[in-house]
């Protein structure tokens, strides 16, 4: 079973020094059915070594144009299972990505033409986007990012990031008390003369559209920019399968495939024991903000974590993709008797919720000392775990959200990600 602690390593079997070795041995067979003087005519042997020659033969150095049939890049071609957001076509010698929707209401889809750097650039598209691969640094701009560099091995390769205050993971905290990360702008941009002083070979950008000239400038001095757009998926398993995205710029698919496979593998065991519930309990989620009441939409991510974990929320059947905007007086008019709160935010105590707002103290989960934050694990500096590892480990939140709605299907396990609010 992968170790998630530890990473991956990548292990391919077949590289460039087994091909050769392999071509010299085809010689040395040819040469032997030529010496011994075999009844096999001239074209059979022929077409013997074409054959051999055509499926086996590697490129020599010299001969850098075209596939390098040694390349992990053409072996390791990924099927996408849940994302709907993302797509990988491989060709002869590059890989196109295609980001279906960068943000919401994008005009187009934007594309990405990765080319290893051992080869020639082929010919691709006079506007084409290119990006030579592996890359070996890189500057990301969402803590949801991060997660996904880490499980695939690459965490060293992080050089820059906006706003470091807001990292959480252990690895990278330890890496920018090395000095080995720039901060390189603030939570609400990049600093363009930090990324030009720092010169990484991409960008991941992330947008709502608001600040697409940041990136053009950036791309302007010749830093490439992705976008990750993983924040639009609608499914827990979808959001986590851009691991695979990522992965790609590293030539790494395999190693994404075998992660994703074991999220994959343990929220769908989670999910058959969850279902088996008969009798599911009724939760609310959300707080005020100001004078509205933010709730996880029916078809957010959010949302289909406690349908997934067996639980009845009182919003689920509702088409919004994103947050409801409600009112505290229907809110309390749904779910008031309500079993369960779960997803309070940053609230460390009854005390402190009951302080922000005194009618909190009307629901029966407040009475019951029921209500549940996602804020277990948090950062040297004030970073949230949850709101950077989580995205990437949806198997981690349903457990949790298992254990907390029935605990006696998992009564050894300890929550990850959230902790029940005492007084």
């Amino acid at each position: 079973m992968y170790d998630f602690d530890k990473g991956i390593e990548a292990s391919f079997p077949f590289g460039r020094k087994n091909l050769i070795e392999f071509n010299i041995a085809i010689h040395q067979l040819l040469l032997f059915f030529v010496t011994m003087k075999r009844t096999l005519s001239n074209l059979i042997l022929s077409l013997f070594a074409f054959a051999f020659f055509t499926l086996f033969s590697c490129e020599s150095d010299e001969n850098k144009s075209g596939r390098l049939e040694d390349n992990p890049v053409f072996k390791s071609e990924m099927d996408i299972e849940y994302a709907r957001n993302f797509k990988v076509e491989y060709f002869e010698d590059y890989k196109k990505v295609t980001v279906l929707e960068s943000f919401r209401g994008a005009s187009k889809p934007e594309e990405y033409y990765l080319v290893d750097k051992e080869i020639d650039l082929p010919t691709l598209p006079a506007d084409a986007k290119i990006i030579r691969t592996p890359i070996s640094e890189i500057v990301v701009s969402s803590t949801s990012h991060l997660p996904m560099l880490e499980l695939i091995g690459e965490a060293e390769s992080l050089v820059g990031f906006p706003t470091l205050d807001l990292i959480s993971s252990r690895v990278f905290r330890d890496r920018i008390d090395a000095g080995t990360i720039r901060d390189v702008g603030r939570e609400s941009g990049f600093n363009k003369e930090s990324l030009i002083d720092l010169q990484p070979e991409l960008v991941v950008g992330f947008t709502l559209g608001t600040n697409l000239d940041t990136y053009s400038d950036i791309n302007r001095v010749g830093i490439p920019v992705v976008f990750n757009a993983e924040y639009l998926e609608e499914t827990p398993l979808g959001r986590a399968e851009w691991i695979k995205f990522m992965a790609v710029f590293y030539n790494k698919e395999a190693q994404a495939d075998a992660v994703f496979a074991e999220i994959k593998n343990r929220y769908n065991d989670l999910l058959e024991k969850a279902k088996a519930i008969e009798n599911k309990p009724t939760t609310l989620s959300g707080m005020m903000y100001g004078d509205t009441w933010y709730a996880p939409g029916g078809q957010s991510w959010a949302s289909k974590f406690f349908v997934d974990a067996g639980v009845d929320y009182f919003w689920q059947n509702t088409e919004t993709t994103g947050s409801l905007e409600l009112s505290f007086e229907s809110v309390l008019d749904i779910a008031e008797k309500a079993e369960f709160w779960v997803g309070v935010a940053n609230v460390s105590t009854l005390t402190e919720l009951k302080n922000s707002n005194a009618r909190y103290a009307l629901f029966a989960p407040f009475e019951q000392g029921n209500v549940w934050t996602y804020n277990k694990r948090m950062g040297a500096k004030g970073g949230n775990d949850y709101l950077e590892m989580g995205y990437a480990r949806p198997d981690l939140i349903l457990s949790d959200l298992v254990k907390i709605f029935h605990p006696q299907l998992l009564p050894d396990y300890e929550t990850y990600f959230f902790q029940q609010l005492s007084e």
